[in-house]
C-alpha cells in the first residue's frame, strides 16, 4: 500500500463515516490469560465512546512507509497459506474464530496486560462502481496505569490521592488484512504497524503473516554504510557523489512510488561514482552475504537525503544538502583541511553574526 492508499483507509476511521461496524476486545494478562472478551457494535455506542476507539485504531495505520509501516504478502502456497487462511476467517466470521487471536497470544512479546482490539468495516469505494472493500484490523493497546496526582476534592474539603485508572495506550503493532493495494483488496498481503521499529516483534510477525518483517528504513541504512566501512569505500567525495545520486533518482520518481535498488544498480552507481572495481566487487560480496542475491534496499535505506552532516571527534558540521558535492578535503602545507564553500557572506558562531571576507 502506498501513502494515499493507506491515507484513504485511514480516513473511513471516523463516526461520520459508519465504514466500521463492529468491534472486539480481548484483555490479556501477562501471563497470558484472557480475563474477558466482548463484541460490540458501534451504532449501539455512544459516539464520543466509538470516537475513542476508532482513533485508537487509527494510530495503527500511521507513520512512515518503511519505518512504521509496511506491506507483506503471504508465503506462496496453493490454496492460499494456513496464516492466510486465519486471517481470512477472522474476516469472514467477524472474530466468532479465535484462531488469529489465539496466535497473537502465543507469539506477541511483552511484560505487561494489554487488550487486542480487532475492527470490522465495509468501505464502498468512490470511482469503482458497485465495489466494496471489506476489511479488518487488530491492533494490539497497551494497558497502563493513569498518573499518579493530587486531587482536591472541595466537597470533602481534602487533597488526596486519586484512584489510578488503567487505560488503553496507543498500539504498539497493528495488522489491516487484507491489503488495500490498487485501491482494491489484496487477499495475499497485509500492513503491519509497528510503532517502535527498534522493538522488534520477529516471532509474532514470523507467526501472524508467515514471512520475517523486511528491514526498517534506518536498519536498511546500517547496512548500506557498514558495506561501504567495510570494503574500505568511505572517501569525502565517493559518499558526496553518492548522495548527489540518490538525491536525483529519489527527486525523479513519481510521489505515489518507493523506489528500491538492487545490487546491479549499486554496483552501477559506485562505478559512476569512480570506485576501483576491487572495491565495489568487495562491496558486493559483503551486501550480497547481508541481504542476498535478489535483496533489495529502499532509496529511503540508502542514505538521509533530508540532512548533510560531517562530524569528527573534534567538530560537528551540518551543512545544506545541496552542498555535498562542493565539500572535500584538502591538503595545504602538510596539513588536511575540511573546504566548504560560503555562499552568504554572513557566518554566525556561538550566535554572533560577522561578515566573512
Amino acid at each position: 500500500m502506498n501513502k494515499k492508499e493507506v491515507s484513504e483507509i485511514k480516513k473511513q476511521f471516523a463516526v461520520k463515516h459508519a465504514v466500521v461496524d463492529a468491534i472486539s476486545m480481548t484483555y490479556v494478562t501477562e501471563e497470558k490469560d484472557i480475563l474477558f472478551s466482548k463484541k460490540e457494535y458501534l451504532h449501539q455506542m455512544p459516539e464520543e465512546e466509538a470516537g475513542q476507539y476508532l482513533d485508537l485504531l487509527k494510530k495503527g495505520l500511521s507513520g512512515k512507509q518503511g519505518k512504521n509501516l509496511y506491506t507483506m504478502n503471504f508465503p506462496t502456497v496453493d490454496g492460499g497459506s494456513k496464516e492466510e487462511n486465519i486471517f481470512q476467517q477472522f474476516r469472514k466470521k467477524k472474530f466468532e474464530d479465535d484462531s488469529l487471536i489465539q496466535s497473537v497470544i502465543a507469539s506477541y512479546q511483552t511484560s505487561g496486560k494489554y487488550v487486542i482490539l480487532a475492527a470490522h468495516g465495509v468501505y464502498d469505494v468512490p470511482g469503482e462502481e458497485g465495489y466494496v472493500y471489506e476489511f479488518m484490523e487488530i491492533a494490539l493497546c497497551p494497558v497502563q496505569p493513569s498518573d499518579d496526582k493530587l486531587v482536591c476534592d472541595a466537597s470533602r474539603q481534602v487533597i488526596c490521592g486519586r484512584v489510578r485508572d488503567m487505560l488503553l495506550a496507543p498500539p504498539t503493532d497493528a495488522f489491516l488484512y487484507p491489503a488495500f493495494n490498487d485501491r482494491c483488496e489484496d487477499l495475499h498481503s497485509v500492513l503491519y504497524y509497528t510503532k517502535k521499529p527498534s522493538v522488534r516483534q520477529d516471532a509474532l510477525v514470523k507467526n501472524l503473516i508467515g514471512n520475517p518483517r523486511p528491514l526498517s528504513t534506518d536498519e536498511e541504512m546500517d547496512v548500506f554504510h557498514s558495506s561501504l566501512e567495510e570494503s574500505g569505500i568511505g572517501s569525502m567525495e565517493i559518499v558526496g557523489h553518492l548522495y548527489d545520486q540518490i538525491q536525483e533518482m529519489q527527486e525523479a520518481k513519481p510521489d505515489d512510488v518507493e523506489p528500491s535498488c538492487g545490487l546491479n544498480m549499486m554496483e552501477k552507481m559506485l562505478r559512476t561514482c569512480e570506485v576501483p572495481e576491487d572495491r565495489i566487487e568487495t562491496f558486493i560480496q559483503i551486501i550480497r552475504n547481508k541481504i542476498g542475491e535478489k535483496g533489495r534496499l529502499r532509496l529511503d535505506g540508502l542514505m538521509d537525503t533530508k540532512h548533510y552532516c560531517i562530524k569528527n571527534n573534534y567538530f560537528d558540521i551540518k551543512t545544506d544538502p545541496e552542498l555535498a558535492g562542493d565539500v572535500f578535503v584538502k591538503e595545504i602545507d602538510g596539513q588536511r583541511y575540511l573546504l566548504c564553500p560560503i555562499k552568504d557572506s554572513e557566518v554566525e558562531i556561538n550566535g554572533i553574526t560577522f561578515h566573512a571576507k
